[in-house]
């Protein structure tokens, strides 16, 4: 599995657009809580996020409002991967 960051931020979109049906321009700057995502979308996400690249994000990371950010995300799996 690629884990180098622009990889993770094409599946991000991708996850984003075909199972959370987010039809907002995404970019590595977008705030996934402001992309249309109710909080059980969002937990939903992030727990495909730590399945799919074998991560836990730790309850003190989910309280930093930046890890949000898709390049945020992105740059923390690369990180802890």
């Amino acid at each position: 599995m690629n884990t180098n960051k622009s990889d993770i931020e094409k599946y991000i979109f991708e996850l984003l657009k075909e199972e959370y049906n987010i039809d907002v321009a995404l970019d590595s700057e977008t705030n996934i809580q402001d992309a249309g995502m109710d909080s059980l979308d969002i937990v939903s996400f992030l727990f495909n996020i730590e399945k799919k690249y074998n991560i836990r994000i730790p309850n003190e990371e989910l309280s930093n409002p930046d890890i949000y950010i898709i390049k945020n995300i992105a740059s923390y799996i690369t990180s802890h991967h």
